[in-house]
């Protein structure tokens, strides 16, 4: 892995890689991952099934009190910070 690190600022060395790498990618790669992405096809999102119901201010609320407590039990000295 260490040979595809490039240092910034970049040498003409990182470049000349750079431009070796690319060329590299596009000869080999390219076309096949082009193949793949026209034979991939996905489903459209059902978006009605998808709606959220969101909770009401007050269980909200009492989900941050709860994590605030359980924050205070295992911290109590950061708490105290924050209060003073």
């Amino acid at each position: 892995m260490r040979i595809l690190a490039v240092n910034y600022p970049k040498t003409p060395k990182d470049e000349k890689k750079l431009v070796y790498f690319n060329k590299e990618y596009d000869k080999r790669i390219r076309q096949q991952v082009y193949i793949e992405q026209m034979q991939m096809t996905l489903e459209k999102p059902d978006l009605e099934s998808m709606s959220s119901q969101g909770a009401s201010l007050w269980e909200e609320f009492i989900l941050l009190k709860r994590r605030c407590d359980i924050a205070v039990v295992r911290d109590p000295i950061q708490s105290k910070a924050k209060v003073a």
